[in-house]
């Protein structure tokens, strides 16, 4: 019987849920291809290069990023919630897959929570979560592809001197290459593709929600990577919810300038940082998870200005960096050890951390690498990180064990890190602004 034609019914020429090409309805079966599990009837998109006008990626297809593709100025890419997109792995750049929106242009990722958008490396078999060990020791299945750049027009308080260059837009405000990179151009438009930074904090690279991003990050030069997410320059006017980064290289989320919010982050098993800003970035923050593996670095690295080599710190440099962070659990490596600390704030630090939980780190609760030191970092608890407070406000923060319910670092389902009752959490937390974004909680920790 034809459906009605009135707007909401699909035209389909047959009975049941399925056509004679098996397309699926719901969920995800089995059909093994070139080595990894794909959805059944999906076939494999291979994307390179530069994408123009819009683009729509749908969940019955399966897209492989092969080599560095740019989302250019009024470009967008439209993802369908339960899309899986892989990166080409090889050694050397540009070969392996990587996703840039470059300044102007948007992506529009909108998963849903039982169909999250997932971005991988080409051999992840993704029903099976052992198929890539984690193997700490040696690496294990980190760093074989990629990851996601968003390159936006937001505010930095100045430039890198280590970047491989940067200039003046014409409105005054400043620009820089992302870390590592030249200054390719798009050859029909000659658009910088590797720019970001403006004069606009309420910019928008579109949103991004339940999607999940795994086995990512490339070292390109010295102290110079892609990470899980890379965020430089990214407005406010960008969605940032329901994200995760899991068996990164580097950084989980790094930021550089810009003024995006976010909630809901998770940073896993990453090589370096689970967060880590720069450059004046003024986001508003609320519910991240971090969560160490036997390997790793600080919590959260946390600049108010570039740091280190030729950067030489300029005091006052606007704009400050006045992020706020509310309710974040970070768990470290365990064990005895130095060098992984909690939280390093560095160079005209000027932001804000309440209510969270920083426990098991190899080394101190708090650390002040470079001088000038003006941030704000109250109502937090602290506890069994080796190396002891560092620099932390030993008045207006706690020391207790928060009772969280399981710590484990194997694939096993014993990891439970809410807190028990009679949990500390639960006493001596700083209310956040009611200010339309922060959410009311009543307690530290995510």
């Amino acid at each position: 019987k034809t459906p009605p034609n009135d707007g909401y019914f699909i035209a389909a020429e047959y009975k049941g849920a399925f056509d004679s090409n098996d397309n699926w309805l719901l969920g995800w079966t089995a059909l093994y291809q070139n080595g990894h599990l794909k959805q059944r009837g999906a076939n494999t998109v291979t994307v390179s290069g530069i994408l123009r006008g819009t683009h729509h990626w749908t969940a019955d297809n399966e897209y492989l990023l092969n080599g560095w593709v740019y989302v250019v100025s009024n470009a967008v890419l439209n993802i369908e919630a339960g899309t899986v997109i892989r990166g080409k792995e090889a050694a050397a750049q540009p070969n392996y897959g990587a996703l840039f929106i470059c300044r102007g242009g948007k992506i529009n990722a909108l998963g849903t929570r039982l169909r999250p958008i997932i971005f991988t490396a080409e051999s992840d078999d993704i029903s099976d979560p052992f198929d890539i060990p984690l193997d700490d020791e040696g690496g294990g299945g980190r760093g074989l592809w990629g990851g996601v750049v968003l390159l936006g027009q937001g505010r930095m308080n100045r430039p890198d001197s280590e970047a491989s260059g940067s200039g003046t837009n014409p409105d005054g405000s400043f620009w820089q290459l992302y870390e590592g990179l030249g200054d390719a151009l798009d050859p029909v438009t000659s658009q910088p593709l590797h720019r970001w930074g403006g004069n606009d904090n309420d910019d928008s690279s579109g949103a991004l929600r339940f999607v999940s991003i795994r086995y990512s990050g490339k070292v390109m030069d010295s102290n110079k990577e892609l990470n899980g997410l890379s965020m430089a320059g990214v407005g406010r006017g960008t969605t940032l919810e329901f994200v995760e980064v899991y068996a990164n290289a580097d950084d989980g989320f790094e930021w550089w300038g810009g003024a995006v919010n976010s909630r809901y982050l998770v940073s896993a098993f990453n090589s370096d940082e689970c967060f880590d800003m720069d450059q004046g970035h003024e986001g508003k923050h609320q519910f991240w998870f971090g969560l160490q593996g036997i390997t790793g670095d600080e919590g959260m690295e946390l600049n108010g200005q570039p740091s280190g080599d030729s950067n030489v710190n300029t005091p006052g440099a606007v704009p400050l960096g006045e992020h706020q962070i509310y309710n974040v659990t970070l768990i470290g490596e365990g064990g005895a050890g130095s060098g992984s600390d909690a939280m390093n704030s560095r160079s005209d630090y000027y932001g804000r951390v309440h209510n969270s939980v920083f426990l098991e780190f190899q080394g101190r609760d708090q650390v002040s690498s470079v001088p000038t030191y003006n941030g704000t970092v109250t109502h937090n608890l602290f506890w069994g990180n080796v190396g002891g407070n560092g620099m932390v406000d030993t008045v207006n923060n706690g020391f207790a064990n928060p009772l969280l319910t399981g710590i484990d670092r194997d694939q096993n389902e014993l990891l439970d890190p809410r807190p028990q009752p009679g949990s500390p959490v639960f006493a001596g937390f700083k209310t956040p602004p009611n200010d339309g974004y922060f959410i009311a909680a009543e307690y530290k920790g995510a």
